[in-house]
C-alpha cells in the first residue's frame, strides 16, 4: 500500500478525478475501492482463519457487494489528500486484523464460490490484497505517466 500511496501522491487533483472512459472508474474511485477492499479481505481472511465463516464461500454476499459500491459512491469524489489518509488508515486497519491471525491458522482453507478450489488464508491474502493492490499501483503509475489506457 505504501507504494500505491507514494505513486498517487505524485498525481494532481484533475488527473485523479478524470474518468478515463464511459463506465470506467476515475483514479479516485479506484482508490476508494482499494481503501474499502483491503480491510474487507483482511476481515474475511480472519473469519476463515478463526472458523466463523464456517463452510460458506468466501465471496462477497450481495450486502457486502452493496457496501463496496456504497464506499465508491461515498468517497469517489474525495480530495486526493483525504483519499491518501483513507488509504493509510485502511492499510493500518488491515495490518492489525491480519496480525491477529495465529500462525497455525494461515493454512486453513475455504472456497470462493460453490464448486471452486479451496484456497488457504495465505493464498487469499496474497490474491485478494497483495496482488490486487499491486495491480492498482501499476494503474496509478500509468496515470502518473499520462497513459489513459489503463
Amino acid at each position: 500500500m505504501a507504494k500505491l500511496i507514494a505513486t498517487v501522491e505524485t498525481l494532481d487533483e484533475t488527473t485523479v478525478h478524470q474518468t478515463p472512459g464511459e463506465g470506467e472508474w476515475s483514479a479516485i474511485e479506484t482508490l476508494a475501492h482499494v481503501a474499502e477492499s483491503v480491510p474487507f479481505w483482511a476481515q474475511r481472511a480472519r473469519q476463515i482463519a478463526n472458523g466463523t465463516l464456517g463452510d460458506q464461500p468466501f465471496e462477497r454476499t450481495p450486502e457486502e457487494s452493496a457496501q463496496r459500491t456504497a464506499a465508491i459512491v461515498e468517497h469517489g469524489r474525495d480530495s486526493l489528500a483525504a483519499m491518501v489518509r483513507r488509504l493509510q488508515s485502511s492499510a493500518t486497519d488491515a495490518a492489525a486484523i491480519l496480525r491477529e491471525i495465529p500462525d497455525q491458522s494461515w493454512g486453513k482453507t475455504a472456497h470462493y464460490e460453490p464448486g471452486s478450489t479451496n484456497q488457504t488464508v495465505s493464498e487469499i491474502v496474497t490474491q485478494r490484497i497483495v496482488r490486487h493492490v499491486q495491480a492498482h499501483t501499476r494503474q496509478a503509475a500509468q496515470a502518473a505517466r499520462g497513459d489513459q489506457s489503463v
